[in-house]
């Protein structure tokens, strides 16, 4: 853990004061290029973030490698040109003084073996040394050392055509780089089309495994999958052999999970704990195309943080993609770069005063992100909408293009803002959420909604206050980010109730509250002050409730509905 001590090394007076005073995630820098292996560390602690730029066409060959840096533990970024052919971002190795990377093919077909690169000189070396393995994979990341130190290790993933199957795959090198073996994990389970979803997903059942050491000595490997969990496989000889691998207790479907073990050997996870909404509708295809797939579950991304991966703690949203609401989303940034614009994919590093940098996101939406690791540890978060719908996912689908891989807006949506601000009834200045249902017959749902997120906690409360107009709202408490018009969100809930017009006096301010206890599996309903009626769990989570969802309960044109003026947690 060399890297923090470094990073310190080069701040300034100015530059600690400023570093200390983050705690809530802020943007400071933007790279030129999707997050994954590009993030490093020199051996004087100047940070970098590798990249490209001028593409002519998607994947450009002849785009013109470069990357930001920063010698002030992320605060603030300069502009540098790399050598063409250069090796790129890696992993220093202060015991060889060497660089090491492991390349990754763009896709399987027609793929070179994966290689290993090795520098004595640094990540703008143009004759470093290769190794060709005989193997093919991609979605490679980046090596670190296990095993006290002893032990380098990547993992990647490889494909098998005639199955259709993706394999997890994990690298071992005990010489620092010289000579590698690797282990082909199972593949997960492959999803099955299943209620409410009428068309299948795209299969990537195993793909873009990372790994991280746990402190009774065993290794824990998390792998992407179409189903709505990630895989979790363990090793207990240090990745020489390992399980076939299960469901994991960490929702996410065809994203990118991130391990980064901290100084003090905590483990923090980086992943999108979101769900997709359900393709039960009939999709737009465009001619020739059979791909139905949309991501519609790539706009929220989330951080955990455990010290002995059986209790973790968190589950916060780190960042809310800014382009979420755009009705140009397919299109927007119209470069090369730009089919992808989701906030999945992670690389991040420790720095000094209990911070962490993170590198996150695809194209327009890639930023980098300090903040305070306590920050995962708070029991409260409040919301009345004076930042706006800065901490809110309101957003609606507009009936697009399903899949279209070639070109722009890659398996997206166009959208538009749901829920809207509007002013109070008092006009005493504020303004409140407007929640009510549209009749717009070029959105997929009409149903509008607000999402909201706050540090998990299987014990706590919750206050709404709400102003019924017209018809009352469906409440669902929940472990996962959905969609605000995800209209079976109920099925997944932890709890779920309705606030009707027999609960809700029409047009006065009350105060809902939701006092929730996982322990004795129910959530008693209040308002103000004097109970309403108990709400039993409908399913079980393992890591306790992090969301609430509030969604109109019209099933048709209602443009009053219910305004929210506030939402105020506190957990136990």
């Amino acid at each position: 853990m060399w890297k923090v001590d470094k990073i310190l090394s080069k701040l300034d007076e100015n530059a600690i004061k400023r570093l200390k005073n983050i705690y809530e995630p802020i943007v400071v820098g933007k790279p030129y290029e999707d997050a994954r292996k590009s993030i490093m560390v020199m051996p004087d602690g100047e940070i970098r973030v590798y990249g490209h730029y001028g593409y002519k066409t998607y994947r450009d060959k002849d785009a013109s490698p470069c990357y930001i840096s920063s010698i002030d533990g992320g605060l603030t970024w300069s502009f540098h040109d790399a050598p063409k052919g250069c090796m790129g971002p890696c992993v220093y190795i202060p015991e060889k003084n060497r660089y090491v990377t492991v390349t990754m093919a763009e896709s399987f077909q027609g793929a070179p073996k994966t290689s290993v690169l090795i520098s004595e000189v640094g990540p703008n070396d143009t004759n470093y040394k290769k190794i060709e393995l005989d193997i093919t994979t991609t979605c490679a990341f980046q090596p670190k050392l296990i095993k006290n130190g002893t032990r380098l290790v990547s993992t990647a993933q490889c494909y098998d055509k005639a199955n259709d199957d993706h394999h997890p795959v994990f690298f071992y090198s005990d010489d620092f780089g010289d000579s590698w073996k690797w282990v082909v994990l199972k593949s997960s389970e492959k999803y099955s089309v299943r209620y409410p979803n009428k068309v299948p997903r795209w299969e990537n059942n195993g793909g873009e495994p990372v790994v991280s050491e746990m402190p009774n000595g065993k290794l824990m490997l998390i792998a992407r999958t179409s189903l709505d969990n990630f895989y979790v496989y363990y090793s207990s000889d240090m990745g020489e052999t390992w399980t076939d691998g299960e469901d994991s207790y960490f929702n996410g479907t065809l994203t990118t999970p991130f391990f980064l073990q901290l100084k003090d050997k905590r483990t923090m996870f980086f992943f999108n704990n979101t769900q997709k909404l359900p393709l039960e509708k009939e999709c737009i295809m465009a001619k020739g195309s059979s791909h139905r797939h949309v991501f519609t579950n790539r706009d929220a991304n989330h951080v955990a943080i455990t010290n002995d991966f059986i209790n973790w703690t968190g589950f916060r949203e780190m960042h809310l993609n800014p382009i979420r609401n755009r009705s140009d989303y397919r299109t927007y940034g119209n470069t090369y770069q730009s089919r992808d614009k989701s906030v999945h994919q992670f690389q991040a590093i420790e720095l000094p005063f209990n911070k962490v940098l993170v590198c996150m996101g695809q194209s327009e939406t890639c930023v980098l992100k300090i903040f305070d690791i306590d920050w995962l540890y708070e029991k409260t978060r409040y919301e009345d909408f004076s930042k706006g719908l800065e901490n809110l996912s309101t957003h609606l689908y507009v009936k697009s293009y399903s899949g279209s891989m070639g070109i722009l807006g890659h398996c997206q949506w166009n959208r538009v803002n749901g829920a809207l601000l509007v002013p109070t009834p008092e006009l005493d200045g504020r303004e409140a959420l407007s929640i009510c249902h549209t009749s717009d017959p070029r959105l997929y749902s009409n149903k509008q909604g607000v999402v909201w997120n706050f540090p998990n906690a299987k014990r706590g409360s919750i206050e709404l206050k709400l102003y019924r107009l017209t018809k009352g709202v469906s409440v669902s408490l929940l472990n996962r980010w959905f969609n605000s018009c995800d209209e079976t969100v109920k099925n997944h809930a932890v709890f779920n109730f309705k606030l009707t017009e027999n609960e809700l006096t029409e047009k006065e301010w009350e105060t809902i509250k939701i006092d929730f206890d996982l322990n004795d599996k129910k959530a008693l309903i209040s308002k103000n002050g004097k109970l309403l009626f108990e709400s039993e769990l409908l399913n079980e989570v393992y890591h306790g409730i992090s969301y609430i969802h509030i969604q109109t309960d019209c099933d048709k044109g209602d443009y009053e509905g219910v305004l929210l003026k506030s939402m105020d947690f506190k957990g136990e």
